[in-house]
């Protein structure tokens, strides 16, 4: 495994435990979680530059006012089940100085600013699904058309950037949809996936990955 930190953002982070979380969210993320890795949504990359690090992450909304969130913890997408103690509470971030304030007993995922910028962008996003194709996967050499046939919203920004997250937020303002796509992702292609709900939010990766088999199966 690499020895370098993969977050770019500054994380004001304090290491205390963030106490119970709902807990009927909690169980929807376990339930899924199961099915993205059986899917390689989710998991740890085997091969390629960064062999060994974990990929995926996810976060749902626990207040409006003031905004908060509770993301998964670095390197913690191969695991299930989790636990509140594999999660990071966001208490906030500014984009001026790329700076991210959180709490738990975990450090939260490295690109926590894109799910922030969903939150902000739209008060009816109340969790995020952030899922890969990596490069080996066996439907990863379809990607590319099925997005551009469907035709859906891309960003070409870089994941860990302040910008990715500035265009993921302009995205989700603009009324993109409940999927955006990362065509220029870390070892393979990126997806967001927003929902009104944490199930909403899986059953929007669930329809995603199950159209992208079809397509791949007709080509």
């Amino acid at each position: 495994m690499h020895d370098h930190e993969t977050r770019k953002f500054l994380n004001l982070h304090t290491y205390d435990a963030i106490g119970p979380i709902n807990a009927d969210a909690l169980e929807v993320v376990n339930s899924w979680k199961k099915t993205l890795l059986a899917r390689g949504l989710l998991g740890r990359l085997l091969a390629g530059e960064w062999a060994g690090y974990d990929y995926g992450n996810i976060s749902f909304r626990v207040s409006t006012s003031p905004p908060t969130m509770l993301i998964s913890g670095k390197q913690t997408a191969s695991k299930c089940p989790v636990t509140a103690d594999d999660f990071a509470l966001i208490l906030g971030y500014r984009a001026e100085d790329f700076q991210v304030r959180s709490i738990g007993l975990i450090e939260p995922s490295s690109e926590t600013p894109l799910h922030w910028a969903a939150y902000e962008a739209d008060a009816r996003v109340a969790a995020v699904v952030h899922a890969h194709i990596v490069e080996y996967h066996a439907l990863a050499p379809y990607f590319l058309d099925f997005v551009a046939k469907r035709q859906l919203p891309t960003t070409l920004k870089k994941s860990k950037s302040r910008d990715g997250a500035e265009e993921i937020g302009g995205l989700v303002r603009a009324g993109c949809g409940r999927t955006i796509c990362m065509p220029h992702h870390d070892g393979g292609f990126g997806l967001f996936f927003l929902g009104e709900s944490v199930q909403q939010a899986f059953l929007t990766s669930d329809g995603f990955y199950e159209e992208l088999e079809r397509y791949s199966l007709a080509a």
